[in-house]
């Protein structure tokens, strides 16, 4: 992002002269640079570093509980000789509030986003409340819809629908894809040092529905029922068989407990009779940081620890029973009967 100092709207906002200088201290703390070249002066903000970012996302959140602050003082300001009820407080304010700030910004849509159908709307809806169920079952707490995940999901699921039309012989090449999710979550306004799930399931048939208008699973006719006829019975069906599986295989990413914010992302096809769902996960994790965390915090990513395997308990040594006392007394089983010779009569005859 590059801020002009020529244009008109810089000067009206952030000009020297605007509250004495204050608003551009404002956007040096918040993580812009003045540069100046043959065309004038230019404040640039370098998104890419992860410092950076984080200055910015910080000044974001100040600005906006310092504007709740002044909605909550109200009228009352009139009451009050100074601005202090309205400058936010450094032991109320939240690391949760800045993950949160921007999980309900919308990514810009292009030509290139899938455009999802209903159906696909409802599966994706329906994998999210079924994990977080499991996990609310198992005592964690459940995971925030981000939209920038969800999108960056279908995008994902979307490759995958592509790629299973064209008959391609590697349906989800893992290189490429792990390289494609973590150029895109780097962009993401989120604060550094976060850690990335990535978890995908594809169907191996998709439940069969009448009254198709397109092959994505959309409904004939008109309405606002024309989808969801069938689609949320279709829905409830895949999302039970896409949660279960995970649940199942990644145990360890379903259950992760410093997940807070998560993406689903869904493509149906039912000319190839495959649907695809695609989930990411996005967690801080405490650690210490020694040389090797320390490089990955700069890198504003870090790799998904792999979850721990339970502990195989140790065979116990096996358990030698002893006989009780027979106080003299000789016990005789039906083995030992034919063994036992007839005692001799009296008198030796």
């Amino acid at each position: 992002s590059k801020l002009r100092e020529s244009s008109d709207t810089f000067s009206q906002n952030f000009g020297p002269r605007v509250l004495k200088g204050a608003m551009q201290d404002m956007l040096a703390a918040a993580g812009f640079e003045r540069n100046e070249d043959a065309t004038g002066s230019t404040w640039i903000f370098r998104f890419e570093d992860p410092l950076i970012r984080l200055k910015g996302l910080t000044v974001r959140l100040v600005m906006q509980k310092s504007s709740e602050l002044q909605k909550l003082r109200g009228p009352g300001r009139f009451l009050q000789k100074d601005n202090e009820s309205v400058i936010p407080k450094m032991e109320a304010v939240l690391f949760s509030e800045l993950v949160d700030l921007y999980k309900g910004f919308k990514p810009k849509v292009t030509e290139d986003t899938p455009k999802s159908s209903l159906r696909e709307r409802n599966l994706e809806a329906d994998v999210r409340i079924k994990l977080n169920t499991r996990r609310i079952e198992k005592g964690y707490d459940p995971m925030a819809l981000h939209e920038g995940l969800a999108s960056i999901s279908r995008t994902l699921a979307e490759a995958q629908r592509t790629r299973a039309r064209q008959n391609a012989a590697d349906l989800y090449p893992k290189r490429q894809i792990a390289e494609e999710v973590r150029r895109a979550v780097e962009m993401l306004p989120l604060p550094p040092g976060f850690s990335v799930a990535h978890l995908h399931w594809s169907s191996t048939e998709l439940p069969r529905l009448f009254g198709m208008a397109n092959t994505r699973g959309g409904g004939s006719g008109t309405g606002k029922d024309a989808d969801n006829a069938d689609g949320d019975s279709a829905a409830e069906i895949m999302a039970s068989e896409c949660a279960g599986f995970w649940a199942a295989r990644q145990m360890g990413d379903v259950f992760w407990k410093s997940a807070s914010l998560i993406g689903v992302g869904a493509a149906l096809d039912y000319t190839v009779n495959k649907g695809f769902v695609v989930a990411l996960l996005v967690g801080f994790e405490p650690s210490d940081l020694d040389d090797e965390a320390a490089a990955a915090l700069q890198a504003g990513l870090r790799r998904r620890a792999a979850a721990e395997q339970p502990k195989e308990k140790k065979a116990q040594p096996a358990v030698r029973v002893t006989p009780a006392s027979t106080f003299g007394n000789r016990i005789t089983g039906f083995r030992d009967i034919n063994a036992r010779k007839p005692p001799k009569p009296p008198g030796g005859g």
